[in-house]
């Protein structure tokens, strides 16, 4: 569900009001960006395993060239 503030309710609001509306989007906007955490955990554990062993796997011209040859 979508709530909307419409900009004559936002005037009407006081400052103390509009401080606290700003704390609640910022604390959702936060817990959204920790949901994309796993992103930059696969990168790290990708990296790591390249580092370990960077003969493994393909460089991005390989890559894309079997992707070519795919399709």
């Amino acid at each position: 569900m979508s709530t909307a503030i419409k900009p004559e309710e936002l005037a009407r609001m006081s400052a103390e009001d509009k401080l606290k509306l700003i704390n609640v989007i910022w604390r959702s906007l936060a817990s959204e960006a920790s949901d994309q955490d796993w992103h930059s955990e696969v990168i790290q554990e990708r990296l790591k395993k390249h580092r370990e062993s960077p003969s493994e796997g393909v460089d991005a011209d390989e890559f894309l060239d079997g992707l070519d040859s795919k399709g």
